[in-house]
């Protein structure tokens, strides 16, 4: 988190997985073997993440989608970087360094004064961080490519089995163990206080006081020097 690459690790993610892009584009539009694709930059405090998700259409494997996405990311850390037709990448790294800000509906994601103390160990880091996206470029992404969509990566691969139901059904002792974990747990009993000693005082009402006298002022009569 606050790396010097995680600006241009978010727009790489956006340059592969929008819309518009790498992926999306030869995976879903051209070649039409992924349902979806997406690709997500998790930052974290010692180390980071960087996820590239597809999902694959019948009759399609999943090494058809891991052949066409390592073929796409090595376009990206090979052809000589152009300049952008469009600025929606950078665009969308900087919207969504604003909603970590403004937009974020968890407000523990927010990166406030005390995050940027934490982690950078500079409470005024703020005011200079949104500079890094500023400074991104087709050729640092490219670098940042090279850098960490390598050799060293975890393919997980998930795929769905004929069977449609389990022998024997799991969730049936997985209640019957619910049930009696909830019948051994004894809530404790309310501990009832002692009442409260009663004050005398209290148990008399107060004598009233001397009734006051109302007066109206009296009236005065007055003309003024302008007749």
């Amino acid at each position: 988190m606050f790396s010097a690459n995680e600006a241009e690790l978010e727009t790489l993610a956006h340059i592969l997985a929008s819309s518009s892009g790498r992926l999306y584009r030869v995976l879903v539009r051209e070649k039409q073997i992924a349902q979806d694709v997406n690709v997500v930059q998790d930052s974290e405090e010692l180390a980071g993440r960087l996820y590239i998700i597809a999902t694959a259409r019948p009759g399609h494997t999943t090494a058809e989608l891991e052949t066409a996405i390592i073929d796409e990311v090595r376009a990206v850390q090979n052809e000589r970087p152009a300049p952008p037709k469009s600025p929606a990448p950078k665009v969308t790294s900087r919207r969504k360094w604003f909603d970590r800000w403004s937009r974020s509906a968890d407000l523990t994601a927010r990166p406030t004064g005390s995050t940027y103390t934490t982690f950078p160990g500079k409470s005024g880091l703020s005011r200079s961080d949104f500079q890094r996206y500023l400074n991104v470029t087709p050729e640092s992404v490219q670098r940042t490519a090279r850098q960490y969509l390598g050799a060293g990566r975890v393919v997980l691969e998930v795929v769905p089995g004929k069977a449609t139901k389990i022998t024997p059904d799991p969730r049936v002792p997985a209640e019957r163990a619910r049930e009696a974990l909830a019948k051994s747990i004894r809530e404790p009993s309310a501990r009832v206080s002692p009442p409260a000693a009663e004050d005398q005082a209290r148990q008399t009402l107060p004598k009233p006081g001397p009734a006051v006298r109302f007066a109206l002022p009296s009236l005065r009569r007055a003309e003024l020097s302008n007749g």
